[in-house]
């Protein structure tokens, strides 16, 4: 395929795509929630289409909305009830985030529940969670080689204590969104955790649930059972990744306005997009003499602001590493006050 590309300026305004992570995180919650809930603004995307597709297995009823074909909101009916007997198995195509947060998921009913994938998801080991799950109250009969899909769970999720490795945070996520729903507290025990930021994310969307839990920073947790989800109407927060093409296209073509929506930006993010910009002198243009104006729309809304981790940018402040310097210390100061 041959593509050219012609010297031009941008003008006008961009939605950015909703966050995939947020999405399913959104989906899952409230499936197990009571009562209807709408999610806003989610990202159309193979991921989203593998978690709806396996929660309706489980006998959820999600709709989509849209208008003019684009997807602009998901109805989800919650089976705080209890969920259904799927047919057979459960295919979760390419999605490894809906492939890891379903197993906890599938721990929670008192049925054997089987996830599969593609050839791809089938490489992929979920041994460090699937025996947590083990230590937790679940059977699991493991079908693919090496930890691999297709994996059977089944609950129910008793609770008690356990120890996990996380080379994805994945699974820990995995675990805080089904140990509240368990019959007993879940202690958990985390001695590496890489993508930690994705974690803040889960902790957001528990915290904006009202779910109790204590922790030690991101090494150790303890989640009461018993509890519940409910039902909510939020919009799904853009993802920060996604905006930066458009901040990068509108810097490289000396654009003066592009108008973007911006949010949840996670420190890992705005730690090396943002330095690297403002280093090559791109972002001080964009900041300081306005040669560039991106307007940030940032559509905070009160559920978004939550998703804006203010804990990680006051971290982000503080890294001896990072050392934001300018308009870019004053970027994460806007964070912290959010």
């Amino acid at each position: 395929m041959n593509v050219t590309v012609n010297p031009g300026r941008l003008a006008g305004g961009v939605i950015v795509p909703g966050s995939k992570s947020h999405t399913i995180r959104a989906l899952v919650i409230a499936a197990l929630a009571d009562g209807e809930s709408r999610i806003r603004r989610p990202l159309e995307s193979a991921d989203t289409a593998a978690c709806m597709s396996v929660l309706r297995g489980l006998g959820v009823r999600v709709t989509e909305e849209r208008e003019n074909r684009v997807l602009t909101a998901l109805t989800v009916s919650g089976r705080a009830g209890g969920l259904c007997r799927p047919a057979g198995e459960l295919d979760c195509a390419n999605s490894g985030t809906t492939f890891f947060i379903m197993l906890s998921v599938a721990a929670l009913a008192g049925f054997p529940v089987t996830l599969t994938g593609d050839e791809q998801l089938r490489r992929r080991s979920a041994g460090p969670l699937l025996d947590a799950l083990e230590d937790l109250g679940a059977r699991v009969e493991r079908r693919g080689a090496r930890n691999f899909a297709p994996v059977t769970v089944t609950g129910p999720l008793a609770g008690g204590s356990t120890s996990i490795t996380c080379p994805t945070s994945q699974y820990l996520s995995s675990l805080l969104l089904a140990a509240p729903l368990a019959a007993g507290s879940t202690e958990i025990a985390v001695p590496l955790l890489n993508e930690q930021p994705y974690v803040h994310m889960t902790l957001g969307w528990l915290d904006a649930q009202a779910i109790r839990y204590e922790r030690d920073h991101l090494s150790w947790f303890l989640v009461p059972g018993q509890q519940a989800y409910h039902n909510f109407d939020r919009s799904i927060p853009a993802d920060f990744s996604s905006a930066t093409f458009f901040l990068s296209a509108a810097a490289i073509s000396g654009s003066r306005e592009v108008a973007g929506a911006v949010i949840a930006a996670t420190l890992t993010t705005v730690a090396v997009f943002f330095p690297v910009v403002y280093v090559s002198g791109v972002a001080g243009e964009f900041f300081r003499d306005q040669a560039l104006t991106v307007t940030f729309s940032l559509l905070i809304s009160a559920a978004t602001a939550l998703l804006l981790q203010p804990t990680l940018a006051a971290r982000l402040m503080s890294e001896k590493e990072i050392a934001p310097r300018g308009p870019f210390r004053l970027f994460a100061a806007m964070l912290v006050r959010l």
